[in-house]
């Protein structure tokens, strides 16, 4: 089965409004305007600021390998 969008692949695809953790909280927090990425605001602050350092941390761990 296909997505469509197709979804982000956060170890190599630019992140639209800057891959800072202050950044990318704001975008969980807000969403992107025109686009499928809704914001999460009602999730408290600390799951967000969580959820903002985890999503970074995906793209230091790299690709992973061939699924089996």
């Amino acid at each position: 089965i296909a997505l469509n969008p197709k979804p982000r692949n956060y170890t190599k695809d630019a992140f639209k409004n800057g891959d800072k953790p202050e950044n990318v909280f704001k975008t969980i927090s807000d969403g992107i305007k025109n686009t499928p990425m809704v914001g999460f605001a009602h999730l408290p602050e600390p799951e967000r600021w969580a959820l903002a350092h985890y999503v970074l941390e995906l793209r230091k761990a790299g690709p992973a390998g061939p699924s089996r």
